[in-house]
């Protein structure tokens, strides 16, 4: 699957049961011939402020940070679609 970074920035994310996880914020891509390799989204609001460099509100007003593998996306089309539930995506450790 071949796509552009626009195309798919601020998606909402969805799980498998179709709950709303977040906007993609970023995407985590290794280098792979003369392109990239996607391994993993960055989702929700409390990425995007980390992101930005707004480390002093309260995070857990924010909700998780969530760094979902590339390999649970099943789908790209309208929203990105997740391959399991919301819950069963681990949290980041750092904050």
């Amino acid at each position: 699957m071949r796509f552009r970074w626009h195309d798919l920035i601020w998606k909402t994310v969805v799980d498998a049961d179709g709950r709303k996880l977040g906007p993609l914020v970023d995407l985590v891509a290794t280098p792979e011939g003369e392109g990239l390799r996607v391994t993993a989204l960055l989702v929700g609001r409390r990425e995007l402020l980390h992101r930005i460099g707004w480390h002093h509100i309260d995070p857990e007003r924010l909700g998780r940070r969530r760094e979902i593998p590339w390999q649970l996306v099943t789908d790209v089309r309208g929203a990105v679609h997740l391959s399991v539930r919301g819950d069963r995506v681990p949290p980041l450790r750092s904050s």
